[in-house]
């Protein structure tokens, strides 16, 4: 279809007129031919007017029907095409002979066919009328509006049917649309005019309102978001003058709100005619040259002129900065104290000061079983044994009334067995600024023991009493026997000295007045060698017996300064001898505690057992290593001996210091050092622990009591 030339309003409302009744016209002549109302026809042409009756005008029928910008066609009962014009042929994009005597289902979209078939009943009943799609010869579809009704050909039935392509009506509709909008539009145009002579006063009011309003206000207008006004309170909002942001667009006077997302929203009220509502919204505003981060409750209202159209966007804003930030504090510390409510042990709670309990901690609910739901308020005296519930509230209320502590001893029923068990409650109350009780802090700590044991200990405090003179009579005893055992094993060590002597002696009288073919005798050196050795035993043993009677006696003698790296010089000289047979390295870092507060031969003792023990429990697999350290810690003086011997397996760590207790006994050894190392220590208050791993090594830890 050509381009038609522009033509103004008013030329295409004739135009559109002149369409209509030309239509109008050609629609009551087919219908009056169809209803043979008409008998003949009048056709203006060159030669003048030729009269034609319809019964022999076949041919100028025809050429009516062919001349039309419509589609027409006759159908018989089966709906089959007996005629069919050009224009239709046309509209069908096919030859004419391509077209008679199809049917007219063919040419019908198979979604249509059941109204065509509804079309039909009714055209064969008389007249009906619809719109539907036929399928051209190309396979596109088109729509037409179809007008049927019944004709008498030859005394024959036939059924007519107009078709109109719908394509068509639409545009004179197009037409009539664009008349219809400029008329619209000259009238708004009249109507702006009028609007903007009065909204020019109201505006003029509306701006002294703004700018006295006690809240910020701006209005913003056009696509630009031209500012417009913006009152004092705004201003302050956005730290600007009025000569900084007054008929400026929005985001030229304060650009870094573009990149927050505020044109997004802008073009949302504008485009959407709906306003939006922002509480609390965080917001980077450039004031005195930096960045400051606000926080705003606000709404963008659209605002519409009297016609409804929306030329422009009213903010208001309400700076609630301080209000977030005291709120945040407040909510921090809550969090804070929830947390540390969370943490203690004890099952805590809070409850309002008239009693109603606001929140209870995990330990609580795990106690319980409870929910926060069937615990809340005053629901906790479910959990409350029936013996100690009417002693509780009336102690509870009592310190609600008067402030003072609440503390009362109860049991309270627990969930998972339906065990009753004592715990220690207590309340203070929390005061505001004015001395008013804000909140109670309360906890409930199991007792159930204590109390149990409370009570055992009331029980047998009589027995007690009256045993008291027999255990001071046993002690008194006890103390006899640990004197006279002292004395007994001083005695035996220094009494059976001389014997062992004068065994010792024998042997060696014995070796020499023996052979040497004797002595060379298997039998009788091994018995000789045995003696030896059980002298040398027996003679450790009563060493160790003294050693350890002299302990007994030494203890609770005062400590004494000692030079530490010296005393471990030392005893690295009586070591010298081993440690050069084993070709031990030994490494003393002892510079962070020159010196050490103990008994000088009891810390000998100690260290010469440990750092001997590192060189005769050597693994014969490496070259000895021994580490000797120190470092002060909370209480203590620390002094560890680490080596890479042998190791010790820990699951006999009781062993480890028994007396006469020993691991390895391939290795020479009474089983007496370490039990001494470790009666020292818990006589002075200080401890020994051990760290080991077999076939790796052991580290020794000694705590000197500081």
């Amino acid at each position: 279809m050509s381009q038609s030339p522009s033509l103004n309003p008013t030329e295409l409302l004739r135009e559109n007129q002149q369409l209509r009744l030309r239509l109008q016209e050609a629609e009551e002549l087919l219908s009056a031919i169809r209803s043979g109302e008409v008998d003949a026809l009048a056709v203006q042409g060159s030669e003048g007017t030729r009269i034609f009756t319809l019964q022999g005008a076949d041919q100028a029928y025809r050429t009516l029907i062919e001349g039309m910008n419509e589609g027409a066609l006759l159908l018989d009962g089966k709906a089959t095409i007996l005629y069919a014009n050009s224009c239709l042929a046309a509209l069908l994009e096919c030859e004419l002979p391509a077209l008679i005597g199809t049917y007219l289902w063919e040419w019908i979209h198979v979604d249509y066919r059941a109204y065509l078939g509804q079309l039909l009943t009714g055209g064969w009943q008389g007249r009906s009328k619809g719109e539907l799609a036929l399928r051209t010869q190309s396979g596109r579809l088109q729509a037409f509006s179809l007008s049927m009704s019944t004709l008498s050909f030859d005394e024959t039935p036939v059924l007519g049917v107009i078709l109109t392509d719908l394509s068509a009506q639409r545009e004179i509709r197009t037409v009539q649309a664009q008349v219809q909008a400029q008329n619209q539009l000259l009238e708004r145009q009249d109507a702006k005019i009028k609007r903007q002579q009065v909204a020019h006063a109201e505006a003029q009011r509306l701006n002294t309102l703004l700018a006295q309003a006690p809240v910020a206000m701006a209005i913003f207008r056009g696509p630009a978001y031209v500012i417009e006004l913006a009152n004092e309170a705004h201003l302050a909002i956005w730290g600007r003058t009025p000569e900084q942001v007054l008929g400026k667009p929005f985001f030229e006077a304060l650009p870094e709100a573009r990149e927050q997302g505020y044109d997004r929203v802008l073009d949302g009220v504008l485009s959407s005619g709906e306003p939006f509502f922002a509480n609390e919204l965080p917001a980077l505003l450039e004031r005195s040259g930096r960045l400051e981060q606000v926080h705003l409750n606000f709404v963008y209202q659209p605002l519409r002129e009297a016609d409804g159209t929306i030329t422009g966007v009213m903010a208001v804003a309400h700076d609630i900065t301080d209000q977030v930030t005291a709120r945040r504090r407040v909510e921090a510390g809550e969090k804070r104290f929830r947390t540390l409510l969370e943490s203690i042990p004890q099952m805590t709670w809070t409850n309002l000061p008239t009693g109603e309990v606001s929140f209870f901690n995990r330990r609580w609910y795990d106690y319980t079983g409870l929910t926060h739901e069937q615990t809340k308020d005053w629901g906790w005296q479910v959990v409350i044994h029936p013996e100690d519930l009417m002693a509780t509230v009336q102690a509870y209320r009592d310190a609600l009334e008067t402030g003072q502590v609440f503390t009362v001893e109860h049991r309270y029923l627990r969930g998972w067995d339906g065990a009753y068990r004592w715990h220690l409650s207590r309340a203070v109350a929390l005061r505001d600024e004015a001395g008013a009780v804000s909140l109670w802090v309360g906890t409930a700590t199991d007792i159930h023991e204590q109390k149990q044991l409370a009570e055992s200990l009331q029980r047998t405090s009589e027995e007690l009493t009256a045993s008291n003179h027999d255990l001071q009579a046993a002690n008194q005893q006890l103390i006899h026997i640990n004197v006279d055992l002292d004395n007994f094993i001083y005695t035996a060590s220094h009494d059976l000295k001389a014997p062992i002597a004068n065994i010792e002696g024998l042997l060696l009288v014995l070796k020499r007045h023996l052979s040497p073919e004797t002595m060379q005798q298997e039998r009788v050196r091994g018995i000789t060698d045995m003696i030896a050795s059980s002298v040398e035993r027996f003679k450790k043993t009563i060493a160790n017996l003294t050693d350890i009677t002299r302990l007994q006696k030494e203890n609770g003698q005062a400590p004494s300064w000692v030079e530490l790296p010296e005393m471990i010089g030392e005893i690295m000289l009586d070591l010298a001898p081993l440690i050069g047979e084993t070709k031990a390295q030994v490494q003393v870092d002892v510079a962070g505690c020159p010196v050490i507060s103990f008994q000088e031969k009891n810390l000998r003792s100690i260290l010469y057992n440990l750092l001997s023990n590192a060189l005769k429990y050597r693994s014969p697999e490496r070259e000895p290593r021994v580490e000797v350290g120190c470092q002060s810690v909370p209480g203590y003086l620390l002094v560890w001996v680490s080596d890479n011997g042998l190791g010790i397996d820990l699951s006999k760590e009781q062993k480890l210091f028994a007396m006469f207790g020993r691991l390895h006994t391939h290795v020479e050894g009474s089983g007496v050092g370490l039990y001494m190392v470790k009666k020292i220590l818990d006589n002075a208050g200080g401890k020994i622990e051990v760290e080991s791993q077999v076939g790796v090594g052991s580290t020794f830890r000694v705590y000197f009591k500081q």
